[in-house]
């Protein structure tokens, strides 16, 4: 018996139990009709509301292909009778990840329905740094999140995934979140925390549940997440067990899984990077790339962090590689990109990570209590932070498409105009992204009280359209006067009785001619953010703007869409803005 068990041991070391992802060349179907038939089943087998999220993207003739038929059952029998443990199966890429021996893999490898075999990719997380507590203030006000909460957007029917190593929601801060399902793609079932008595280590829910507060947490007076509002399926996707491996066909399984429940944003702070070369980073090879773009090909935005690797370039990951969906690196307070956020670019050479938001010195949930916060640094906080946002947009305009979230975001960016693979177009601004048009709707947040307001939309507006019940003031060169039409490139006073946003309707400005007085004149910007380099180089304007937020005026080098800033000219001249 001993040299029977000395035998298999042996056999073990030399030919290793690993996991791999078997890929094949069809979905076995024989038929035109075969064809017809399995798609009409995949279109019958769509929740109602997966089905209405993909009609904002896809024709309904288009509502179903080639990736949402199941994978042929019978190429999985020969598997199965072959000795292979399938663990997931992804019917996106048209796979299953397995686990078998090497000698079992080279017989799978000869069957001709199988297009090819590859290790399914294993990396180390280190765990984000830790710090005393505080409020959560600080990272809300950098994104300018509290402009939405004050108008009651906070991500009201949107459904967003968090995959993770694990959560704990017991917290003072989740417990009462809308919490629709969760599943655990480790162990294969429906508890995503530590069990007393098993072999799960309690620190699972560390990680997650610092993410997931970032997201939906809610304390009241003491902590409070972008969008609490929002809806939640969470998946346990990282084993943080023995050497920490995570793995991504767990990702891909959860992704898949939070489809039929017709998700609507994914965030996740993962990154792989074993078993891939620097050329393996053009979107393109990975698998857990692949089934990023796919999933925003159907209309579900995701959000990923960039990594932890920096301030080197060329050290973003996948999926974090994918060229569709939202790769976000990490600023600290100042908006200045910290030392360990990933540079781009991709092994083809784009521009990541896209966005910014911040990630050193967060405030979240301790998810080793029912009742405590610590802080955290890392990508790991940028991505929820940005997802939070990207949920508050979703849930303002429900028909937005996962590039027009990105398009909205990095076009309202702190570098929109000058991105970089340190910055992205740079740290992300809420209110601005829901003022930037989109399909020539607009929705701009006033705050109680005086207002410096521009139209972020070329088209001259009725101030009927304006919410208030007071005269909206323009100044001429000498004097304020009331006006009844509101121009695009000028800035005019508007008080308002409470924080209130509404829609404005019109096209995106990408051109401005704004005839300037000498003197004092208020000015308004593009539908993008407007920067003062944005000026022709000239000695008629002085090189100061200045700004009005929160009852104060303030030397600015930015113009947000739909707000209006003050500009001194030494003569009367024309200055002109182009996208």
């Amino acid at each position: 018996m001993r040299y029977f068990l000395l035998i298999i041991l042996i056999f073990n070391i030399s030919w290793g139990i690993e996991k791999h992802w078997v890929f094949f060349n069809d979905k076995g179907l024989k038929s035109h009709k075969d064809s017809i038939a399995a798609l009409e089943i995949a279109k019958n087998s769509l929740s109602p509301k997966a089905f209405q999220r993909r009609l904002k993207i896809l024709s309904v003739e288009y509502i179903v292909g080639f990736q949402d038929i199941p994978i042929c059952q019978s190429y999985l029998n020969e598997l199965e009778e072959l000795g292979v443990e399938i663990v997931h199966k992804s019917k996106w890429l048209n796979a299953v990840s397995v686990k078998a021996d090497k000698l079992t893999l080279q017989t799978v490898m000869e069957f001709q329905f199988v297009k090819s075999v590859i290790p399914v990719a294993v990396s180390s997380r280190s765990e984000p740094d830790t710090s005393d507590y505080r409020e959560a203030g600080d990272q809300l006000r950098m994104l300018n999140v509290e402009y939405l909460h004050k108008v009651r957007v906070a991500g009201k029917d949107v459904l967003i995934l968090i995959n993770d190593t694990g959560f704990n929601p017991f917290h003072v801060a989740l417990r009462n979140a809308d919490l629709i399902a969760q599943w655990d793609f480790v162990d294969d079932d429906s508890f995503v925390y530590y069990r007393t008595g098993d072999l799960t280590s309690p620190s699972i829910a560390r990680h997650g549940s610092f993410c997931w507060s970032l997201v939906g947490g809610y304390e009241e007076n003491r902590f409070c997440g972008v969008a609490p509002d929002a809806s939640f399926l969470l998946a346990r996707t990282e084993d943080i067990s023995g050497e920490t491996p995570i793995e991504e066909d767990n990702w891909i399984a959860a992704i898949e899984w939070a489809d039929s429940f017709g998700v609507d944003i994914v965030t996740s702070s993962l990154g792989y990077r074993a078993w891939y070369v620097p050329s393996s980073y053009n979107g393109d090879r990975a698998p857990i790339s692949i089934a990023a773009d796919h999933a925003a090909n159907i209309g579900i935005t995701v959000f990923s962090s960039a990594g932890n690797s920096g301030p080197r370039y060329r050290t973003i990951s996948a999926p974090g590689d994918a060229d569709s969906i939202i790769t976000v690196g990490a600023c600290d307070y100042t908006g200045a990109v910290t030392n360990f956020s990933s540079r781009g670019p991709t092994a083809d050479d784009r521009i990541k990570p896209d966005i910014l938001t911040p990630g050193s010195y967060i405030f979240g949930v301790n998810g080793l209590s029912n009742s405590e916060y610590t802080r955290s640094s890392g990508t790991s906080m940028s991505s929820p932070l940005a997802a939070g946002v990207g949920v508050l947009l979703q849930s303002l305009r429900p028909s937005l498409l996962p590039m027009e979230i990105r398009e909205a975001m990095t076009m309202t960016g702190r570098h929109a105009i000058r991105p970089s693979n340190r910055h992205g177009w740079g740290l992300i601004d809420a209110r601005s992204a829901a003022a930037y048009p989109i399909r020539d709707t607009s929705f701009v947040i006033l705050t109680r009280g005086w207002n410096l307001f521009a139209l972020p939309v070329d088209k001259v507006t009725s101030t009927r359209q304006i919410p208030t019940l007071f005269p909206i003031y323009w100044y001429n060169g000498t004097t304020y006067v009331d006006v009844d039409s509101l121009y695009p490139g000028y800035g005019y006073w508007v008080y308002s009785t409470t924080d209130t946003i509404f829609e404005v309707i019109g096209s995106r400005i990408d051109s401005l001619s704004i005839n300037l007085q000498r003197g004092w004149n208020l000015i308004g910007g593009l539908s993008r953010k407007t920067f003062r380099w944005d000026f022709p180089f000239t000695y008629d304007i002085f090189p100061f703007i200045y700004n009005y937020e929160k009852g104060l005026f303030n030397v600015t080098t930015i113009i947000p869409p739909s707000c209006g800033v003050w500009l001194f000219s030494l003569k009367d001249t024309v200055l002109t803005l182009t996208r």
